[in-house]
């Protein structure tokens, strides 16, 4: 397998794999999908919502909100020491608290995060108030799609050679998304090969 013509352009990235099978590209492009992690708000507790909306609207809006942050420093609960109930190794709480205004994603406040895009939640009238907590997991899309890190397809161009696309949301360099679902896709391929030679 080959690399080649690879474009990088902000949070886009494009190369030609070259004598590669098309299971195999599709297998990258869906560990991407499905397995490569990111940082998203899995819990919100709110203290105030005198909002028009719900709360689980306004849940659901953070929830997609994209947040960035040093993934080395985060486990993923399931693997976590804390054995999956929370803990700074795993989560990272936010608070929010906004009066009399219209609410943004950059409203969120926490040490360590970065809010990558300044999205509108609510619109809040005079003397009403939103104020919430809300906890983020590192999780992976097959749990929840809010933890895809970006858009991913293929292509094919005249000489049957496959095109592959990365659309990173912001969370994570197009590259690092690569890069880290090539070393899943090892480790994978490793458990298969351990599994196969126990028969």
């Amino acid at each position: 397998m080959k690399i080649q013509d690879m474009q990088k352009k902000e949070n886009k990235l494009s190369f030609k794999i070259i004598d590669s099978d098309i299971s195999f590209v599709n297998a990258l492009r869906r560990i991407v999908i499905e397995s490569v992690p990111v940082l998203a708000i899995d819990i919100v507790e709110f203290s105030k919502n005198d909002s028009v909306l719900y709360d689980e609207i306004i849940a659901h809006r953070f929830g997609l909100v994209p947040l960035k942050t040093d993934l080395k420093t985060f486990k993923l609960r399931e693997e976590c020491s804390c054995n999956g109930k929370g803990c700074n190794k795993c989560s990272v709480k936010l608070k929010l608290s906004v009066k009399d205004r219209e609410v943004f994603s950059s409203d969120l406040k926490s040490k360590g995060v970065d809010i990558v895009y300044d999205m509108p939640i609510v619109n809040l009238m005079p003397e009403q108030e939103l104020e919430l907590v809300a906890e983020a997991k590192l999780g992976v899309g097959k749990e929840h799609v809010k933890f895809v890190p970006g858009l991913v397809w293929h292509t094919y161009d005249t000489e049957n050679e496959i095109t592959f696309n990365i659309e990173s949301w912001g969370q994570i360099e197009p590259k690092e998304i690569f890069t880290s679902a090539v070393n899943i896709f090892d480790k994978k391929l490793k458990e298969f090969d351990k599994a196969i030679s126990k028969l």
